[in-house]
């Protein structure tokens, strides 16, 4: 009898178990709701879970989901939230509270959180990234820092050192910036361009250093024979007060620059200024001769006949001249003209 009841015994535990196994889970009970498309059952039930402390991946992501069907973002963020504050080093869940920052509107977490993703998995495109809402937010110490550690840590491209110069100029940290390009040069010397070595002079000159800013700017004229940039390097140095350097740097080109008017003028000017001032009125007196002149240069010509008491020759060039592009240090000689 005794053997009755025990064997009656153990089947009814094993019924009670197989029963209480194939009861649904309050896990597998969302789960259920979720897949019959029973959205607002699936999500009271996952809230639930939420309430009573479950912040497992299988609870709070498809509460997320089930949020954003919903078109509550705010809640799928706090959702997210909760998640990173118990997981701070799960990177792809840093990375979905960014996504939904990004629906939300919410820029400066968007920055924090990507800074905290940096922080745990550094890569390029994140700190790409970083440097572009650096910029945007106008923390450009915070984009100075990034610019480093891209140049440093993927030194196959010298477009994050070029990025860094161009930043430290404009915030006017001369020294770093010219600091900058000199690794720049060292590093890469084929992608130092005409505007580059612009930025390089303007950067030496200001730092105090305009022979090393001549040397950089005849290097590079020496192998890029260009009358425009050869201008624009020479005008940079007259006007930081150079005017020796400036007119060293054009002599290369005195004998084409009679077909660059802007090149002649900036020529002449610095012969000038430098004392050389016959030189610069033969120049151009010769080109008056054979009706080669700029017309923006009449007015230096000019200018140079009156000094040296040419005025038979100042009045029949002021004749070809247009008198409504006279400044008034030439009126007196314009009522000349016409008295004359």
């Amino acid at each position: 009898m005794k053997r009755h009841y025990l064997v009656f015994s153990f089947v009814v535990l094993v019924g009670m178990l197989f029963g209480f196994m194939l009861i649904p889970q309050k896990n597998e009970l969302s789960l259920l709701y979720l897949k019959d498309k029973d959205y607002a059952a699936a999500l009271k039930s996952y809230k639930k879970e939420l309430s009573e402390g479950n912040l497992s991946v299988s609870v709070v992501i498809p509460m997320v989901h089930l949020y954003l069907q919903y078109g509550d973002v705010n809640s799928a963020v706090e959702a997210m939230e909760r998640f990173v504050d118990k997981n701070p080093n799960n990177a792809d869940a840093l990375r979905k509270l960014g996504i939904l920052y990004q629906y939300a509107q919410r820029p400066n977490d968007y920055l924090h959180n990507l800074e905290k993703l940096n922080h745990i998995v550094p890569s390029e495109q994140t700190l790409r990234e970083l440097s572009a809402l650096y910029n945007f937010t106008a923390k450009y110490d915070g984009q100075i820092a990034v610019l480093q550690t891209l140049a440093n840590s993927y030194p196959a491209s010298p477009k994050y050192l070029i990025d860094l110069a161009n930043l430290q100029a404009s915030q006017r940290l001369i020294h770093n910036a010219s600091d900058t390009l000199r690794l720049l040069k060292k590093r890469y010397p084929d992608v130092f361009s005409g505007d580059i070595t612009e930025l390089f002079i303007n950067l030496l000159l200001d730092e105090g250093n305009p022979s090393e800013a001549f040397e950089n700017a005849s290097s590079w004229l020496s192998n890029h024979k260009d009358p425009y940039t050869a201008t624009r390097y020479a005008s940079l140095l007259h006007f930081k007060s150079q005017p020796a350097f400036a007119l060293q740097l054009l002599l290369p080109f005195s004998d084409v620059a009679a077909g660059h008017p802007n090149l002649l003028s900036e020529f002449s000017q610095l012969l000038i200024v430098n004392g050389r001032e016959e030189e610069a009125f033969t120049r151009l007196k010769g080109l008056y001769e054979r009706r080669l002149l700029p017309e923006k240069l009449y007015e230096t010509f000019i200018e140079l006949a009156l000094s040296k008491k040419k005025y038979i020759l100042a009045i029949n060039a002021a004749r070809q001249a247009d008198f409504t592009k006279f400044p008034g240090g030439l009126i007196g000689l314009k009522e000349c003209m016409i008295s004359a």
